[in-house]
């Protein structure tokens, strides 16, 4: 891969301003597509989610964000869009013969890729929010805990499997961010 030197050279001072502008194109497009799909799912009406998902996209506090220096937060909004849409896909009622897992899991797979590599703190919150989800499920649903987890946690191991060097870094300086969190000046 060339050097950023090299991409400077190429491209000129300009070169961040198009590196930043591609990054925010691409993420407003792949959260675009997750929302009207996610939408979709629910809605019978063809309007429904082109709107939401131009209202996500035009998200004003998330260009805000952006702008600030927030490209990791863009890919992470990504990811959890791309999980909450897999958690609708598995826990829809026409996916009960469960036909489409290794769909979901793929999709599971991604998300979790796009969330752990760009913002390591969005999926330690999924975690802890998968770990209620199965608190939730041991009260109505017994029968769906098992798959849940196989497809969350799976896909999560999966992964970690496949940028073993950003594993072994997030191990390294995981201490690191407890000692942090927990010393936070709140006053």
């Amino acid at each position: 891969f060339p050097s950023h030197d090299t991409v400077l050279r190429f491209f000129g001072n300009g070169a961040i301003l198009w590196e930043t502008g591609l990054v925010l194109a691409v993420s407003l497009l792949c959260i675009s597509v997750i929302t009207y799909a996610t939408v979709n799912c629910f809605s019978k009406s063809k309007f429904t989610p082109a709107i939401a998902s131009l209202a996500v996209a035009a998200n004003t506090p998330f260009l805000v964000q952006f702008y600030n220096g927030g490209l990791s937060q863009g890919w992470a909004l990504v990811g959890t869009s791309g999980m909450f849409f897999a958690l609708t896909l598995h826990f829809s009622p026409s996916n009960r013969d469960r036909s489409r897992n290794r769909s979901i899991f793929v999709l599971f797979t991604f998300a979790w890729l796009a969330i752990t590599v760009t913002y390591i703190d969005a999926s330690i919150v999924l975690v802890l929010f998968a770990l209620v989800a199965i608190f939730v499920l041991i009260i109505f649903s017994r029968t769906s805990i098992i798959p849940f987890i196989k497809l969350f946690f799976g896909s999560g191991v999966l992964a970690a499997l496949l940028v073993p060097m950003f594993t072994f870094a997030t191990l390294l300086t995981f201490d690191f961010r407890i000692r942090a969190a927990r010393y936070r000046d709140w006053e």
